[in-house]
């Protein structure tokens, strides 16, 4: 099998000429990709929307072999296509290199992004952080991990959603492809609250004073256009350093 990679633009189409093949196969994407295949000659046009890695093609008959692919995404990012003169397929082998690299592809795109800040503790007020996700900015935001230092005392860090917006707009997420700018999409906010603000928790995690906590997670935590996750210290006048992990996915 021969295999190529490539990089697709937003909303750009990309043709591939290929040596007239049986096989056709999507060996890694980050998101969905909309495939249009072209056989005998141009004879045949089929086309496949939203497909991921795994997708496959045969031709029916030696005459009417796959000549030409046209690949379309609604997001920048970078695949892996291979053909063949012969089915080639091998399905738990192409999966696994997916999700092995899957996230190295989207940091090379610029679209994972580490958030960090420290607050200095302030009497009988709450440290607060917060990831907001702004309507119309026309992503998913996918939370895949959280961490956090309580400098001062031993706190219980939560996890919430609800809280609404947070007051200060602070710098962006930095990216995880160095060099690239901050996060244009998702704003980074915080607050010192004076009361616990009203919110839906999600989970706690906690330790003693100096600890740095970190919390992966067996599922990432999805916030849609328009939604907020934030996450607080549970004592007051605490000096904290918390931050997120994350990256966007085109939103559904």
């Amino acid at each position: 099998m021969q295999t190529i990679t490539a990089s697709l633009a937003a909303g750009v189409r990309r043709e591939f000429s290929l040596s007239p093949a049986m096989f056709f196969m999507l060996l890694e994407t980050v998101g969905p990709v909309d495939v249009e295949i072209q056989s005998g000659e141009g004879r045949i046009s089929e086309m496949a929307e939203g497909v991921e890695s795994g997708f496959r093609e045969k031709a029916i008959s030696g005459n009417d072999k796959i000549n030409k692919v046209i690949f379309a995404s609604s997001i920048d990012q970078k695949i892996k296509f291979g053909h063949s003169v012969r089915d080639a397929d091998n399905r738990k082998v192409t999966s696994t290199v997916a999700v092995v690299d899957g996230a190295i592809t989207r940091a090379k795109a610029g679209r994972s992004f580490t958030q960090s800040l420290s607050q200095v503790g302030a009497a009988s007020l709450y440290n607060y952080i917060q990831l907001s996700n702004p309507a119309g900015s026309g992503v998913d935001l996918i939370v895949t991990a959280v961490s956090a230092i309580n400098y001062s005392s031993a706190s219980a860090f939560i996890v919430e959603t609800g809280t609404g917006e947070l007051i200060t707009l602070e710098a962006g997420a930095a990216s995880k492809n160095v060099g690239d700018p901050p996060d244009p999409l998702i704003e980074s906010r915080s607050e010192q609250s004076a009361s616990v603000m009203a919110a839906s928790n999600m989970f706690v995690f906690q330790g003693a004073a100096g600890a740095k906590l970190g919390v992966g997670l067996e599922d990432p935590i999805v916030v849609p256009q328009g939604e907020h996750i934030s996450m607080r210290a549970g004592v007051v006048n605490n000096n904290t350093w918390m931050g997120m992990q994350y990256h966007h996915e085109a939103a559904a």
